[in-house]
């Protein structure tokens, strides 16, 4: 204890703190003596399978050994460590000291294990205490986790830890030496199996306590040491197996407590560290972009779509196509059931006995069957045999066999159903009394001569004027209100002997400028020009005369030609200047821009020139488009608030951006060819005619297919049109009928446009020459429609 008491006395001038610093000296120089005693090697105890694996407590009475577990280290850790707890006692050493106590229960046990064998046998002795303690002064500079127990111990076995023993249980040889030749397993003494070492250890051939082991590994006995044994014990009592291991060291604490006032470094912060980096906004864009793009994806879609592509390659499929059907289809055996066809009923014709009034006269089911049914016979077995017996039988073999497995079902499309079906889809439909005010009733007649056909009607923005053309070749103003004819535009000869005016259209801009076409000119007339003396000149006059005014410095254009045209005002006999665009091409439609400057005219075999669009300021003339696609052009219209320009041909519509000089949009339609065309006010909706006697509603927002078909009428639909303030659409048929419908168009892109109809205004006009109702047009400002037809009829209905 003499290195104890120094280190105490060392710490006990310096107060209180210097006795706790020589009490915790102290302990740990009496560990490290206990430590160099009690050295165990455990890997070389681990290396033994029998005592890692194969030694339960059941055996452990039987391998104790007689080892003398006393030493003067010990005693003299235990004397050292009551001293200690015998006075005061520092609160960071209570754990160690319970610790310690652990400690002297186990060396309590070892002494008691020690004495046993002392008094039962001799055979096992190691060693004196004197020896023990030569060992232990020998090795206080050795390593304590050496290993030098395994280092002594040679090793038979050199196949490795990798191969199992079980594939040389069978061979004479166990593994190879350095120059490749085979290790012959030992023989005599050394050589022992598991059920021989058994057989010793049962007879006490290997005494009643012994430390001796079989390794498996090594094929071969191995006498345990002291140290192991003690290990041994120590890991089955759940305490560590070496005492050097300290379970409560000294806390050693890796910052300091003191605080520093001053920075360690005292640099401005740099002004990179203020800013957002430009890296990592560049990377967020591109995984942004990856997640956008379904390059990325959430954990959860991932999973998913592994399940489904799972599922998909785990997917057991039926042979027959009709094996998934229902179960109402089938037939007990699974198979689907396909009933025989039904056989007409035999009658006398197939009868062996008919009756004798039947005989006597001739029946038609004879002659179809190729029969006689003039023979009788009394039974049946008198009946000769069917020559074509067994091939009808074949024959229907054979059409069982090549039928069909699956079978189609038939709908019950009878009348009454239809008529069901109808009746659920009215109900769900709005009622027309709750969608007033639509025309409904013819109110006025404006009259025409001679019955001629009127192609075309417009009224003027105000609602005050409308204008109509003939076959006759004149255009005619009436009064909306008095129904009383105010002017007869006679147009000037033509020399292609083209009589019929096809289309006429007020200027949209509040000015009396009337557009004709007839043949291959397109009139512009100041419509409301009169006569009188000392009348003042129109706003359409005023409009034309300057326009006329740049004829005579501008130069012709290649596209259409322009000219001064006077027009003879049939009623009041005088003349009145107007313009003249000759097109080159026979024309049949015109229509004005919003604005009142531009108007578009079409010409269906102008082939690049069909669509030509004409400003009235300039006296110019342009072709929008290098070429027409597809077939032949029918109309043209301008967007309502937007440059966009709509081209119907037979089969699509086209919409063009003016400004961009780009394609928007195309629709596609599924009936007939087109002949007229509609644009919503909105501008977003188009409805169309065609010749398949329907009319196709378009949903620019939805498709380029038809979003409803309506089928109402039972020959060409000749005109359509919208209302510019109410939602009413109407369509003008060759069956002289002209159907009213309500077309609500909603703000928000989820609702669907309504579409309901509301009125069929029956014998509208007489069908003359297989042609009907030619023309509609709605009021700008009431719920009123104007139509025109082959009759020389122009009505109007109102609500």
């Amino acid at each position: 204890a003499a290195p104890g008491t120094a280190a105490t006395g060392e710490g006990a001038g310096t107060g209180p703190e210097g006795v706790m610093a020589g009490r915790r000296a102290t302990k740990r120089k009496e560990t490290s003596d206990a430590v160099e005693q009690d050295e165990v090697d455990v890997r070389a105890v681990e290396r033994s399978p029998s005592i890692s694996s194969g030694t339960d407590e059941s055996d452990s009475e039987d391998i104790e050994l007689a080892i003398d577990s006393g030493s003067d280290g010990d005693d003299r850790s235990e004397d050292t460590r009551q001293s200690v707890g015998a006075e005061e006692e520092d609160e960071d050493d209570v754990p160690k000291r319970r610790w310690a106590a652990v400690m002297d229960d186990d060396d309590g046990d070892d002494e008691e294990d020690s004495e046993e064998d002392d008094e039962g046998s001799e055979e096992v002795e190691f060693g004196s205490e004197s020896e023990d303690e030569d060992e232990v002064v020998g090795s206080e500079e050795e390593d304590l986790a050496s290993d030098s127990s395994e280092e002594e111990r040679e090793h038979v076995n050199t196949i490795g830890e990798g191969i199992p023993l079980k594939w040389y249980e069978h061979e004479r040889h166990i593994g190879y030496d350095v120059e490749g030749k085979r290790i012959q397993k030992q023989a005599g003494e050394n050589k022992a199996s598991t059920v021989d070492f058994f057989l010793d250890k049962q007879d006490g051939t290997l005494g009643s306590k012994s430390n001796k082991v079989w390794d498996e590994y090594n094929q071969r006995v191995v006498e345990l040491t002291k140290e192991e044994m003690r290990a041994i014990r120590r890991i089955r009592k759940g305490m560590f197996p070496h005492l050097s291991v300290d379970p409560f060291p000294d806390l050693l604490p890796w910052a300091t407590k003191d605080k520093l006032h001053e920075p360690m470094v005292d640099l401005p912060e740099p002004k990179a560290r203020f800013l957002p980096s430009k890296w990592e906004a560049a990377k967020v864009v591109k995984l942004v972009r990856a997640m956008r793009k379904g390059w990325i994806k959430p954990p959860s879609e991932l999973e998913r779509e592994r399940k489904e592509k799972e599922e998909e390659e785990s997917k057991v499929y039926m042979l027959w196509s009709d094996d998934n059907k229902e179960a109402s289809w089938k037939a007990a055996n699974g198979l689907s059931y396909v009933p025989a066809t039904k056989v007409k009923l035999p009658g006398h014709a197939g009868s062996y006995n008919p009756p004798k009034e039947y005989m006597e006269d001739e029946n038609e089911d004879d002659k179809d069957m190729q029969i006689s049914s003039k023979q009788s016979f009394d039974c049946l077995r008198k009946v000769p045999a069917y020559d074509r017996f067994v091939n009808e039988q074949f024959e229907r073999c054979l059409d069982l066999y090549l039928c069909p497995r699956m079978r189609s079902r038939k709908g019950n499309r009878t009348a009454e159903n239809l008529q069901r079906r109808m009746a659920e889809q009215r109900a769900k439909l709005p009622k027309p009394s709750e969608l007033k005010p639509y025309p409904r009733k013819l109110a006025m007649e404006y009259e025409h001569d001679d019955g001629v056909c009127v192609n075309s009607v417009s009224v003027d923005p105000a609602g005050r004027w409308l204008a109509t053309g003939s076959d006759d070749g004149i255009v005619r103003v009436f009064e909306v209100s008095t129904t009383r004819c105010l002017r007869k535009w006679i147009l000037p000869a033509s020399d292609k002997r083209e009589r019929k005016v096809t289309s006429v259209s007020w200027c949209p801009a509040g000015k009396d400028v009337l557009l004709a076409v007839r043949g291959y000119q397109v009139f512009l007339l100041p419509a409301m020009a009169s006569s009188a003396k000392g009348a003042e000149d129109t706003p359409g006059q005023l409009l034309i005369s300057q326009s006329m005014g740049l004829l005579a410095g501008a130069e012709g254009s290649p596209k259409a030609k322009w000219s001064k045209a006077t027009a003879k005002e049939g009623l009041g006999g005088g003349k009145h200047d107007g313009l003249c665009v000759d097109l080159g091409k026979k024309a049949t439609q015109c229509s004005w821009h919003h604005k009142g400057d531009y108007f578009s005219t079409v010409c269906p075999s102008g082939n690049n020139m069909a669509v030509l669009v004409h400003q009235l300021s300039k006296c110019a003339t342009q072709t929008p488009l290098s070429k027409s696609k597809g077939n032949k052009v029918v109309s043209c219209k301008f967007h309502p608030s937007k440059p966009i320009l709509f081209v119907a041909s037979e089969n699509h519509v086209r919409a063009f951006h003016l400004v961009k000089q780009e394609l928007v949009a195309k629709l596609i339609s599924g009936s007939g060819s087109i002949i007229s065309m509609a644009i919503h006010p909105q501008g977003d909706n188009i409805i169309v005619g065609t010749t398949a006697s329907r009319v196709e509603w378009f949903d620019l927002d939805l498709s380029g297919k038809a979003y409803k078909v309506i089928r109402n009428h039972t020959n060409t639909v000749q005109d359509v049109d919208f209302h510019a303030r109410y939602p009413l659409f109407a369509s003008a048929s060759d069956d002289g009928q002209v159907h009213v419908f309500h077309g609500m168009v909603y703000n928000d892109f989820e609702t669907n446009p309504l579409i309901v109809p509301v009125k069929i205004l029956k014998n509208a006009h007489a069908i003359t020459g297989h042609l009907g109702a030619q023309s509609c047009c709605f009021h700008p400002q009431q719920p009123w429609i104007f139509t025109s037809g082959a009759d020389g009829k122009v009505k109007l209905y109102i609500n």
